[in-house]
């Protein structure tokens, strides 16, 4: 893992032990942002191992964890706050997966709590924290990232 590229983000420790258990493995989640306490009715979360975060999948120009900064890509129309982060906030925050829909998910960077960016440029706050998500989510499965 290339720390080097992981400086000036806040991200917590849970995390970084994570991407070090997770080279070349994604791994899927259940969780529920309503009701924590019923799995059943939640949704699966995507986040990306080591290779993944590292890739450049969905722009040349930037890695994944780094692709809410391309300001070409998502706020050509957007200059304002919602739920209570800044556009430039969102910018420099660190995206770690996706969900079922095709969001983004990312930890943001003054707090450390986990957001959702739909396509729509609706963000929803997913968890306090990342090790509150991964407290109260069920393991779904481990997938090898293809190349």
């Amino acid at each position: 893992m290339d720390k080097e590229q992981l400086k000036g983000f806040n991200l917590p420790e849970s995390y970084i032990k994570f991407l070090s258990e997770n080279e070349t493995n994604n791994i899927c989640y259940f969780f529920n942002t309503e009701n924590v306490k019923d799995i059943d009715g939640g949704e699966e979360y995507t986040f990306w191992g080591q290779k993944a975060l590292f890739a450049k999948s969905y722009s040349p120009n930037f890695h994944n964890f780094e692709y809410l900064s391309n300001e070409e890509i998502y706020y050509k129309s957007i200059e304002f706050s919602g739920e209570g982060l800044s556009k430039s906030e969102i910018q420099k925050s660190f995206v770690i997966g996706k969900d079922e829909g095709g969001g983004f998910i990312f930890i943001n960077h003054i707090d450390g709590d986990l957001w959702l960016l739909y396509d729509d440029l609706f963000i929803k706050k997913l968890a306090s924290s990342f090790d509150f998500f991964l407290d109260n989510s069920e393991f779904s499965e481990k997938v090898a990232i293809q190349n």
